[in-house]
Formats: C-alpha cells, structure tokens, sequence
C-alpha cells in the first residue's frame, strides 16, 4: 500500500501535468478563434457584406419566418419538429 508522502507526490504531479494542458488548451482555443475571426471577416468583405447589412437581415428573417407560419403552419410544425429531432440526435 503506498504511503501517505507517494499519494502526496502523485498527487502534486497530477496538479501540475493537469494546470499544464489546461493552460495548452485556453492558448489552443484562443488561437482557434482568432483564426475564425479573421477568416469570416475576410469572407464577409469577399462577399461585400457589412455590419448593418447583416444587422438588417435580422428582422427581414424574422418576418419572414412569421408569413411563412402565417401561410403554411403544418410546414413550419413539421419543419420544427425536424430540427428538434437532429438537435436531439447531435446532442447525444
């Protein structure tokens, strides 16, 4: 049976190799997000897309979404019901 000072070590190792790849893993994802950011920006500016164009296209969906249930309710059900079954299936 180990004795209390090797559970001790172990532990203490365990800290840092765990403090380690936690830190690895913040500078990773960090990175991965900066490198998202720029490629959509540059995307966007390839495509002539800007800020307030986007932010208009919110309500235009919007109402959008609101003629469409408006005309065609079971299509918007059924619709609804399929994106919760995929969202449930990827969320396993």
């Amino acid at each position: 049976m180990p004795t209390k000072a090797e559970l001790e070590a172990e532990l203490a190792a365990l800290k840092a190799e765990l403090a380690a790849a936690g830190e690895s893993t913040t500078e990773k994802m960090r990175a991965r997000a900066e490198d998202t950011a720029e490629g959509l920006r540059d995307m966007l500016k390839e495509t002539g897309l800007d800020r307030e164009t986007l932010d208009s296209l919110g309500p235009q969906i919007i109402e959008a979404l609101a003629k469409l249930q408006k005309d065609h309710p079971l299509a918007v059900t059924a619709g609804a019901f399929a994106l919760g079954v995929m969202v449930g299936r990827a969320s396993k």
